[in-house]
């Protein structure tokens, strides 16, 4: 029975009443895009969809940082999709950081979008 008690109070944590939203505002470097947070428990979900821009290298991806609810519990490290001027599909490599730093590293300009997707344990409160 303790068991059965310790697994219903555990999935109580995971849904009950968590659930948090936000829409990102992209940084000065993007032109267009969205980038959403959702939180449920202590799992988080990031989306960056079509962010698109004329810049390359490492780049911030939002203006400051994520709120705490949003931040990692653990330093991310995730790939996602761009496509650059030339329409073939290239490597992102997004870092999500414990402080709530988000960055991409690409080597050309996402002329027809970025799209990358993280799922982690968040680190901060709910």
């Amino acid at each position: 029975m303790n068991a059965l008690n310790t697994i219903l109070q555990w999935l109580l944590s995971k849904a009950c009443y968590t659930k948090k939203t936000a829409a990102l505002t992209p940084n000065a470097n993007f032109t267009s895009g969205t980038i959403k947070a959702r939180r449920v428990g202590d799992e988080v979900q990031l989306d960056s969809i079509n962010l698109r821009s004329t810049q390359t290298g490492t780049m911030s991806i939002i203006n400051g940082y994520l709120e705490e609810q949003f931040r990692p519990k653990e330093y991310q490290v995730v790939l996602g999709i761009y496509i650059p001027g030339s329409g073939n599909g290239m490597p992102a490599i997004l870092e999500v950081q414990t402080n709530g730093y988000l960055q991409v590293q690409l080597n050309s300009a996402p002329a027809y979008g970025l799209y990358a997707s993280a799922r982690y344990v968040g680190g901060g409160a709910a």
